[in-house]
């Protein structure tokens, strides 16, 4: 089994979908890659919330909405498809394919520290939101509040993940600073 700390979520698993142990998933990878080669065929993780890491195997996947609706071998109801509400499915990393320049892992940018040109530290990206017109990067400051800075190239100066830092350009008046 691949070492817990290599895991990278690549999906988190919302809700049963329908009767039959289909599961409703957020997808937590660049549009960019190819969901299909990227979960059919080949060994997955499943991280349950309590941090527990089981081998599954997906034996179907189609899109639905902003989500993929994912089979899993020996999923066969909906109480069974419930069990897994949660739960990320998980690849290791050596495993995922190579991105694009400017595109990123959401859980590469996770815990990174957000600094702005004129606001200095703004704190550390907690999670990438992906269900409003654009992603957010939801970022904690030091006080504890949260502050939503939308993911587009005119608001982001530079991304350097290996040293974990994302450098911003906000306007003055940017909310919740």
């Amino acid at each position: 089994m691949a070492e817990r700390d290599d895991l990278l979520a690549i999906a988190h698993l919302v809700r049963p979908h329908g009767l039959r142990g289909e599961i409703a998933a957020e997808p937590l990878v660049p549009e960019v890659v190819d969901a299909v080669g990227l979960i059919l065929d080949r060994r997955l993780f499943l991280r349950d919330r309590a941090g527990r890491v089981s081998e599954v195997r997906a034996i179907g996947l189609r899109p639905h909405q902003a989500r993929w609706l994912i089979t899993i071998e020996g999923i066969e109801s909906m109480d069974d498809a419930e069990a897994l509400r949660g739960a990320d499915l998980c690849l290791p990393r050596a495993e995922l394919p190579e991105l694009p320049a400017d595109t990123y892992y959401e859980a590469d940018l996770e815990r990174c520290r957000v600094i702005d040109e004129k606001f200095g530290e703004i704190g550390h990206v907690e999670a990438l939101e992906t269900g409003g017109a654009q992603p957010n990067l939801k970022v904690r400051r030091a006080n504890g509040a949260a502050v939503l800075i939308p993911w587009v190239k005119a608001f982001f100066v530079s991304v350097d993940v290996p040293a974990g830092e994302l450098k911003t350009n906000l306007p003055d008046d940017f909310p919740g600073l």
